[in-house]
C-alpha cells in the first residue's frame, strides 16, 4: 500500500512540475513523503533533522517495504 501511496506521489509531483514549468522544492516533496509515512516506518530512518534528497529517501522507502514484505513472506529466512 505504501509502495502503491509512494508511486502515486511520484506521478502527481510530475504532473504539477510538468504542469506549472515549476520544480516542486527538495524540502516540501520530503514533507509530503514522509506524511505518507506511518509512524513505525519514519521511525526506522536515520532523519534527525536532515534534508534528505527526496529520490534516495523514496527508494529508501520502496526498499524498506520490499524487504518488510520479504520478511513477512518468509522469503529472507530461505
Amino acid at each position: 500500500m505504501l509502495q502503491q501511496q509512494i508511486h502515486k506521489m511520484d506521478e502527481l509531483i510530475n504532473n504539477y512540475e510538468e504542469i506549472s514549468q515549476m520544480k516542486l522544492q527538495e524540502d516540501i516533496k520530503v514533507a509530503i513523503l514522509l506524511n505518507l509515512c506511518p509512524e513505525k516506518v519514519t521511525n526506522s530512518f536515520d532523519l534527525d533533522g536532515k534534508t534528505r534528497d527526496y529520490k534516495a529517501l523514496r527508494d529508501d522507502l520502496i526498499q524498506w517495504v520490499q524487504v518488510r514484505r520479504e520478511r513477512e513472506s518468509g522469503d529472507l529466512d530461505k
